[in-house]
């Protein structure tokens, strides 16, 4: 090789370039020193050698095999370095006028696994976008032009690989009930340059539609401060959507059948309670006349019956509220204390009978008035000791109120029953918190009851947001807590004066208070009926009878009244309605209205109220809760008039 030649060669030993000199035979003439720097030989080493050594053709495979020495213009050729390891050139080839040749390489090997690697994560990205039913896509504003993933062409009908042509041809894909949303949607994203999310319909070619969870955001150039391109992702949630449209469908069908079971209980209150009225009130018509001992028990035991059974009505509507989440609790400030003394009297009696002990350990620390439900509180208290005194055959009853500090303006207020009775298994603890479920089938035959106590208490306490627990060993007695926060009702600082005598309504006053009332009793209901003229004509008062709403206000017009009992339902025109048109003429604006109804439903209270009526009583009605409403309304003579 001459001076001039080696020279130039020398001038191509660039670095990280290869270039290699071969004769007309393919031997390694001359070789440049990037060949140490990319794969860890000495030039030197290599001269002398046909070039085939050094490339062998097993490692060519893949790109086509070992182009000829002789020319070539591009080539991928595989080569081990020094370690074995093989190594990518690319490698473009020059022949000259004696026949040699001279080719440039440079490693692409970095490159290729480069590519390697963005193809896998491409691959792997356009998995994961099949697998969970997501595509992207991007929009340029200025060219109008889309493209969109495989996938998402997917979840459109597309064939792979073509999109809409333009957003415009885009938005007639989307369901014609969506497709304003939608444009408004996009636009304010261009204008403002936020990110949005929305939920759409779109239509496949068959016309079947899709839901869809689109996202998109804005790519905004720094100069102009314009949106110049979109770019998001297109989730399918159509079976989501199903999921979601079944819980509705699911719930709805629930608040149906919740609403048909309240109508059905509230159907079934009123029936039962009417003839209850009329049983109970002849009862205790019966009661007050002069009767033999035998006649007497036989009376007290239709009595007893009676109630029983509407206990039972009160508790089977008691757990159907509490089921629907609409129980009614009231708040009052309360004195805990003497509540729970007084609930303890009530089994003083049947205590005795048993000759069993009953104790009350009050806690003298515990606030004297608190605010809460004294009905609910009441009705919880009657269930645990009634169960305590129920199930106790010897031993003592032992009822406790103690409290702990719970804050500067609440109490902790801890209710428990203690009893030596037949104790309950630790496997029917939970159990017997279930509806109609007792800790011994046969309990149920011996001491009776439905098994709706302790469920109905239990739901009371946490509806008062408070818990009822209980432990027990069979053979051992019982224990149950009910504990509950209560706000303290703040005592007035000043000393206590002596009670003032307690003020009645200016009628109470008048010589006439005890003069007889003449009052409207609008009932259709013959038993009830009579029951009621009964009781009146027995508290003193006169009474006309009206058998349905049309015939009361046809009879408020022929004579003056004093006061109307009104029945809530009753033919041609119930009671709601009678009120209403009743309270609608300004001669009987202020005239006391008494409404009577067999529903204890709270819904139906309220109705009562709403419609006009001062007052409300259930039945069965007892003559002492019927005195006590003509005394509380101070029914007088000239509001009639």
């Amino acid at each position: 090789m001459g001076i001039d030649e080696q020279t130039q060669l020398q001038v191509l030993d660039l670095p990280g370039v290869i270039v290699i000199r071969l004769d007309a035979a393919g031997v390694i003439d001359w070789i440049s020193s990037a060949l140490r720097e990319v794969l860890g030989f000495e030039p030197a080493a290599l001269i002398g050698t046909h070039w085939a050594a050094w490339i062998d053709a097993d490692d060519n495979t893949e790109t086509g095999g070992v182009p000829a020495p002789k020319g070539f213009r591009d080539a991928t050729l595989v080569c081990r370095d020094a370690r074995g390891e093989p190594r990518w050139l690319r490698a473009f080839g020059r022949r000259d006028p004696e026949g040699g040749c001279t080719i440039t390489a440079y490693d692409t090997t970095e490159q290729r696994e480069l590519a390697a690697r963005l193809a896998a994560s491409e691959a792997r990205l356009l998995e994961s976008q099949a697998i969970g039913h997501i595509g992207s896509w991007s929009y340029d504003v200025a060219t109008d032009e889309i493209r969109w993933s495989p996938e998402l062409c997917r979840l459109f009908g597309l064939p792979p690989g073509e999109p809409p042509a333009s957003f415009a041809t885009h938005l007639q894909q989307i369901h014609p009930d969506d497709r304003e949303r939608y444009a408004a949607t996009v636009q304010q994203a261009l204008e403002d340059g936020n990110e949005y999310a929305l939920e759409y319909r779109n239509v496949l070619p068959d016309g079947r539609s899709r839901h869809l969870l689109g996202r998109g955001r804005c790519h905004v150039d720094p100069e102009s401060r314009a949106v110049v391109q979109l770019t998001g992702t297109c989730l399918d949630i159509s079976k989501r959507k199903a999921t979601e449209d079944a819980l509705i469908a699911a719930r709805r069908r629930a608040e149906s059948a919740n609403r048909a079971k309240s109508s059905f209980l509230a159907h079934i209150s009123h029936e039962i309670r009417t003839p209850m009225n009329g049983i109970l009130g002849i009862a205790d018509l019966l009661r007050d006349r002069s009767l033999g001992r035998r006649e007497t028990e036989l009376v007290e035991t239709i009595r007893g019956s009676a109630r029983s059974l509407l206990a039972l009505l009160d508790d089977l509507l008691d757990l159907s509220r509490a089921e629907a989440g609409r129980l009614v609790l009231v708040d009052e400030a309360v004195d805990v204390r003497k509540l729970t003394l007084e609930v303890c009297r009530l089994f003083v009696p049947l205590a005795a009978a048993k000759r069993i002990g009953l104790e009350r350990r009050m806690s003298r620390t515990a606030p004297r008035r608190v605010r809460l439900d004294p009905y609910r509180l009441r009705q919880i208290l009657v269930n645990l000791i009634g169960n305590a005194v129920k199930f106790t055959e010897r031993g003592t009853v032992r009822v406790e109120l103690t409290d702990e500090p719970a804050g500067e303006r609440e109490v902790h207020l801890i209710f428990t029953v203690h009893d030596t009775g037949i104790g309950i298994s630790a496997a029917d603890l939970e159990r017997i918190f279930e509806e109609f479920q007792q800790a011994d089938e046969s309990s149920s035959r011996r001491f009776g009851g439905a098994g709706l106590g302790l469920a109905i208490s239990r739901r009371l306490a946490q509806a008062m947001g408070g818990s009822l627990v209980a432990s027990s060993a069979v053979g051992e007695g019982s224990r149950f807590s009910f504990e509950l926060r209560a706000p303290i009702v703040e005592e007035p600082r000043e000393p206590r004066r002596p009670p003032e005598p307690l003020a009645l309504p200016p009628a109470a006053n008048d010589p006439d208070d005890d003069r007889p009332l003449r009052l409207l009793l609008a009932e259709d209901n013959e038993v009830n009926a009579l029951v009621m003229m009964s009781m009146l004509s027995k508290l003193g008062h006169r009474a006309k009878r009206a058998h349905d709403g049309r015939k009361a206000i046809d009879a408020l017009g022929e004579e003056p009244f004093d006061g109307v009992l009104m029945d809530c339902h009753m033919p041609v025109l119930d009671g709601f309605a009678a009120t209403r048109a009743i309270r609608a003429d300004p001669r009987w604006h202020e005239l006391p209205i008494i409404g009577v109804t067999a529903s204890a439903m709270p819904e139906e209270l309220a109705r009562c109220h709403e419609a006009g009526m001062d007052e409300v009583l259930t039945k069965p009605l007892e003559i002492t809760t019927l005195a006590a409403a003509l005394r509380r309304l101070g029914v007088r003579p000239e509001l009639a008039k």
